[in-house]
């Protein structure tokens, strides 16, 4: 019942917020997890490649070979900038899919009210990731992220299209108030193809960098 919906919509809006609350939660201490799980794994390679390399530098210096003891431990110095540089990207990359996250969850309530105010209000609002958020996405998220867009998208095309019909002697609901019109819908889709074609193309992009 459209109309039960917008009417109780300030009800419904709480409690998608505290699902989406605790979902964020839920998903920032995953991210969490798997940072310094990754963050140990390095470290434990790191520590084992120190090893060998600082045990061949020792035996260079037990032959008095200055320049190649020299040169190895130029190595493990090499290796721990390498490691702290992997570490600082992925943990950029986890910064990133948290405000991507936030950002997602804010816009799709958005969508669901304007779904709520007109038939193509689920079309206009719904989430696609912009370039930019596809360029700081690490590949693999990208391309989830992407693919999770176009199924939502989908889904509102069929909101926006499958419409409830004006009654002519019953209640007018808020979506047969004059919006629900072909136009509103040809232009909408439009404005959502435009974005599905500027996401994709930097997804593109991104795969080829």
């Amino acid at each position: 019942d459209v109309h039960r919906l917008d009417k109780d919509w300030n009800k419904l809006e709480q409690e998608l917020d505290s699902a989406s609350s605790s979902k964020l939660s839920k998903v920032e201490g995953g991210l969490a997890e798997e940072l310094q799980a990754l963050e140990a794994k390095i470290d434990a390679k790191l520590q084992e490649l120190g090893v060998q390399l600082e045990g061949r530098a020792k035996a260079a210096d037990s032959k008095l070979d200055i320049a190649t003891a020299k040169k190895f431990r130029s190595l493990q110095w090499s290796a721990m900038n390498a490691a702290e540089r992997v570490k600082e990207d992925y943990a950029a990359c986890q910064k990133h899919r948290t405000a991507f996250r936030k950002n997602k969850v804010s816009v799709q309530k958005k969508a669901l009210r304007n779904a709520l105010l007109r038939p193509a209000g689920a079309l206009t609002s719904a989430f696609v990731p912009d370039p930019e958020a596809i360029r700081k996405l690490a590949v693999r998220d990208a391309l989830k992220e992407a693919a999770d867009a176009m199924g939502d998208l989908f889904r509102a095309v069929e909101v926006s299209a499958v419409r409830p019909l004006p009654v002519s002697d019953g209640p007018q609901t808020i979506w047969s108030a004059g919006e629900s019109t072909d136009v509103a819908l040809e232009e909408a889709c439009e404005g959502a193809r435009r974005r599905v074609v500027e996401c994709l193309d930097a997804l593109t992009v991104r795969l080829r960098s």
